[in-house]
């Protein structure tokens, strides 16, 4: 009796094991999930950040282009 007892605590404590192991390699997913969207998110500002900046001074260049070429007419 004693012997089954030890090999079904056994048993339990096993496959709570790879219950936490399982749990962890989700949780690591998930934060790595976060710090993917997180660093996307991120990227994706200052993209849109530096494209709006790029944009105003090819606009302000191309501007003042335009009117020292009717100034030179």
């Amino acid at each position: 009796m004693q012997l089954g007892l030890q090999l079904l605590e056994d048993t339990i404590n096993a496959t709570r094991s790879r219950i936490e192991v399982e749990k962890s390699e989700r949780e690591g997913n998930f934060q790595e999930l976060v710090a993917v969207a997180g660093a996307g998110i991120a990227t994706v500002s200052l993209v849109r950040e530096t494209a709006k900046d790029c944009k105003d001074i090819f606009k302000k260049s191309s501007t003042a282009e335009a009117s020292r070429w009717r100034s030179l007419s």
